[in-house]
């Protein structure tokens, strides 16, 4: 397992990460660019709806 310290040492110092750890393991860490978001599902219908979209569940 790697440590805070290691973790730390591995990110850059400014920036957004996605770490996914699976069974206590990192598995990756991610850079998210700035001119990306992260959202739920929920938020995502939110937008589509909002900008006229029409979203319906999958049947």
């Amino acid at each position: 397992m790697i440590s805070n310290k290691q973790l730390l040492e591995l990110l850059p110092i400014d920036g957004r990460m996605v770490i996914e750890v699976k069974s206590g393991e990192i598995i990756s860490i991610v850079t998210i660019p700035n001119d990306h978001l992260i959202a739920s599902l929920d938020v995502l219908r939110e937008l589509l709806e909002r900008a006229g979209y029409v979203v319906h569940e999958p049947l």
